[in-house]
């Protein structure tokens, strides 16, 4: 298996899949015969409430937009894995609509990543915003990373001249 991303071509008014990789059934949750069966049978694997935005970007490239938007699917898992759909639209010499070509990637782990980051960015904003006294962190180079308010309050300089200064210009 070269990719974990399902791969997939359709025909213009998505009627025949022209291709599609193994990596569909476990990205959709839904059996790759669906798929080649009824191209638009993936809606099926779309939670209820992003089916109108998946339909529309049907839609978009039907009419020659590209696409590139993120749904919740899958429901054998309670539509709790996040798929990145990408894909484009190929044209053939008349400039009409010949193919779709997309991507799908599970991106549900990388997702809770960026959430668990995003709390812990603000449990550290939080301290740093709590705290009466000056605190700041530099980097090796003695450059400054991140500080409180209370630096610029103390100083007098501003955040982005802080930005532009040194440890020991202090």
């Amino acid at each position: 298996k070269a990719t974990d991303d399902a791969l997939w071509l359709v025909s213009s008014g998505w009627e025949t899949v022209l291709f599609v990789n193994s990596a569909y059934s476990s990205v959709w949750g839904q059996p790759e015969a669906a798929f080649r069966a009824d191209p638009t049978s993936f809606l099926d694997a779309v939670h209820p409430d992003d089916r109108p935005q998946a339909e529309r970007a049907v839609d978009r490239l039907t009419e020659g937009e590209s696409v590139e938007l993120e749904l919740r699917a899958d429901p054998t898992a309670e539509f709790e894995r996040r798929v990145l759909l990408q894909a484009e639209p190929i044209f053939d010499s008349t400039g009409s609509v010949a193919r779709i070509a997309g991507a799908s990637r599970e991106v549900t782990e990388q997702r809770a990543q960026q959430r668990r980051l995003r709390e812990q960015q603000q449990t550290v904003n939080s301290i740093f915003n709590a705290l009466p006294d000056v605190l700041y962190t530099f980097d090796t180079q003695g450059y400054l990373l991140r500080w409180n308010d209370q630096l610029e309050a103390e100083t007098g300089y501003t955040s982005s001249e802080i930005e532009e200064m040194y440890i020991t210009d202090f």
